[in-house]
């Protein structure tokens, strides 16, 4: 198809120079000697001027207007020519023919503006009616894109926000369609190439881990720039644990979601306590306090006087002191052995004895060693406090030396089988027995005790409020469920948590997501550690799940708008189709676990030049989170800048395009056709 096109300007005239003389003039024309030189006389033969040529077309430059990469069809594509002559001058007002290579798939209106009805990639011809310096016209030709858009992308499964479980499947399946109405179509799913039906359709599994799985679904016709993409977040796990069914709050009783640990070196590790000197005791194990619980015990309250008193025999025993005692625990199938020496335990004797009619004098010092072998028996009956039991105690008197005021008491006690000696032997031995009996294993109970007390029903205030988010109350609560006695290695307690936000559930849920299926495995512990503490992943996240499913995460976001965008964004709110999951870090990531959050979309209300538009925006949220002790308390460290993945999942409105060029948009604001028109930058 040809058109011939007028442009408003005229052809540049030669100059002709021309003299002419009227009638009855007073004066003659000059004569000209035709042999003077003179530079003044124009007699043709010194002073020929050369009439300039005639201006022609030399080069045209054609261009579209405005320019784009892309154009839909039944888009006005307007056009600009600029013809130069020979001299590099532009020439104005030439008649320009326009051709397209595919006469039948546009038409050329009288402003030459060109709209195409067919798509595919054409070329525009525009020549000068004019002829060149070598008789043919000056042409120039610009190659246009006609498409009705990208590809669009349908994903039909899994759908956004969806719990998907192990125990259903391994691999995360992807169905949909990518349909086009020009080109050669090519998509890929995570990156993987997707094989398409005639009709578009494909259907593809991958592998996933545990958590957030983003899928993202590209296609490419091979005509846009930018490709078209689809995107979504869905939560895959093993397996899911129960909630509780309550339209009070939103709960779980999670078993064993705590394993305490208690290491043969947190009851004895063998390394004696550390004085400070302002007398302060440092120690790292049990043993060491129950030394300076015996070391401290008022033995003397344990006497009553006369201790003997046989009518030959009066005996007193006060001051009595440990001196410095050594203890030895080794943990055993039934709980505690405990092995206790004294090779100094002191005692001030009162009395008197009489032997053959002769009265001695008992007062003086008495130094004895002695030691102890006591068993504990350690259990936990589920409801009921941790049990500890003395079932088993020896006590031998390995040696005695008495120093008294009378030389002959001294003599007899020496020896070893004197009556004396035997009964104040005996005498030692209740006291100790008596010691252990009412210290040692209430020292115990309260100990391993205080960890179930400390993990008693706790409640705290949640106010995020001051983010836009809501107010909630949780609770926790820990009980020691099992009560584990590994003989030589440690003795392990495994909690009940039962972990609750005090608000009604809004929220429907799967469950709690699992790392693993719930088979009551034991946690991979350290063989030699003192005291160690495994939180379950699932505990953790059923907080987090009982915080999102009583909606503290949806909100109203339009008081968080900042102030310098108001005048675009009026309103806006946030909603969280999936709990957040604290998940193990990939390999490569530097962080003790990823506190992940799928499928958060926003939908902001947008003004754009005097038009209205709703745009409803995906995103992931991953946050890097460190644990460590710090200051002898747990530390956990969530990082302030998150990592974010943000995708467009719908717009709604007058401009269907949030990446609209703005100049464009505001050249052809009056006509809508053009407001349509795709631009992929």
């Amino acid at each position: 198809m040809t058109t011939r096109t007028t442009l408003s300007a005229a052809l540049i005239a030669s100059l002709i120079l021309t003299t002419s003389w009227g009638c009855g003039d007073d004066e003659s024309p000059p004569q000209i000697d035709p042999n003077d030189n003179n530079v003044t006389n124009n007699n043709g033969t010194n002073n020929v001027t050369e009439p300039e040529p005639d201006p022609v077309p030399f080069l045209l430059l054609a261009s579209v207007t405005p320019p784009s990469s892309v154009y839909e069809p039944g888009y006005a594509i307007g056009t600009e020519v600029t013809v130069l002559d020979q001299l590099g001058d532009p020439l104005e007002g030439l008649e320009i023919d326009w051709s397209v290579d595919v006469p039948a798939a546009a038409a050329l209106d009288d402003e030459a503006a060109w709209t195409f009805i067919q798509e595919g990639r054409f070329t525009l011809t525009a020549c000068t009616a004019l002829p060149g310096l070598d008789g043919e016209p000056v042409c120039d030709s610009v190659s246009v894109l006609i498409d009705a858009g990208p590809p669009t992308i349908e994903i039909t499964s899994p759908l956004p926000g969806t719990e998907l479980s192990g125990e259903d499947s391994d691999t995360i399946t992807v169905e949909g369609f990518v349909r086009d109405s020009h080109g050669d179509v090519q998509a890929w799913l995570n990156g993987a190439p997707l094989t398409l039906g005639d009709d578009g359709a494909f259907r593809a599994s991958f592998s996933p881990r545990f958590g957030v799985e983003h899928v993202s679904v590209i296609a490419s016709d091979g005509l846009y720039e930018v490709p078209s993409s689809s995107e979504l977040d869905v939560l895959w796990a093993p397996a899911y644990y129960p909630t509780n069914e309550s339209t009070t709050e939103a709960s779980v009783d999670f078993a064993d979601g705590i394993i305490l640990n208690l290491g043969q070196n947190f009851f004895d590790d063998g390394i004696k306590p550390i004085t400070s000197p302002e007398g302060a005791v440092f120690t790292e194990d049990l043993s060491d306090v129950l030394l300076v619980v015996l070391r401290n015990l008022e033995l003397g309250a344990l006497v009553t006087n006369p201790v003997l008193d046989s009518g030959d025999l009066q005996l007193d025993l006060e001051n009595l002191t440990m001196g410095d005692p050594r203890l030895r625990i080794e943990i055993t199938e039934e709980g505690l052995e405990l092995f206790l020496s004294t090779p100094n335990l002191s005692l001030e004797t009162r009395g008197g004895f009489e032997v053959f009619g002769e009265q001695l004098d008992l007062d003086g010092v008495v130094e004895v060693a002695a030691s102890i072998v006591a068993r504990v028996s350690i259990d936990k009956e589920t409801g009921q406090p941790i049990d500890v039991e003395l079932t088993d105690i020896a006590v031998a008197i390995e040696g005695a030396q008495g120093s008294f005021v009378d030389p002959q008491t001294s003599a007899i006690f020496a020896l070893a089988e004197s009556g004396f000696r035997t009964q104040l032997e005996t005498v030692l031995v209740g006291i100790l027995e008596e010691s252990f009996l009412d210290s040692i294993p209430q020292l115990l109970e309260d100990a391993l005790g205080s960890l179930e007390t400390g993990l008693a029903e706790q409640r705290f205030d949640l106010d995020f409020s001051s983010l836009g988010l809501g107010q909630a109350t949780l609770r926790f609560g820990g009980t020691v469920d099992v009560l584990e006695n590994q003989a030589k290695r440690s003795i392990e307690l495994s909690v009940g948590l039962g972990l609750a936000a005090e608000l009604p559930p809004v929220l429907d849920s799967r469950g709690v997501a699992l790392a693993a299926p719930n088979d009551g495995r034991r946690p991979e512990l350290f063989s030699t550690s003192r005291a160690q503490i495994a939180i379950r992943l699932g505990a953790l996240n059923s907080l987090l799940h009982d915080v999102w499913r009583v909606g503290l995460l949806n909100v109203d976001a339009t008081a968080l708008i900042p102030d310098a965008i108001q005048a675009i964004v009026s309103e806006a709110s946030m909603v969280s189709k999936l709990p957040p999951v604290i998940v193990p870090p990939a390999r490569g990531e530097e962080a003790d676990l990823l506190l992940r959050l799928g499928q958060v979309e926003l939908t902001a209300r947008v003004k754009k030049r005097g038009r209205e538009q709703v745009i409803t925006y995906g995103a992931t949220i991953d946050a890097a989170v460190r644990v460590g002790i710090v200051d002898n308390e747990l530390a956990v460290d969530v990082a302030d800048e998150p990592t974010l993945r943000v995708w467009i999942i719908n717009v709604e409105g007058e401009i269907k395009d949030p990446f609209l060029d703005a100049d464009r948009s505001e050249e052809h604001t009056s006509e809508p056709s053009h407001t349509q028109h795709l631009v992929c930058r």
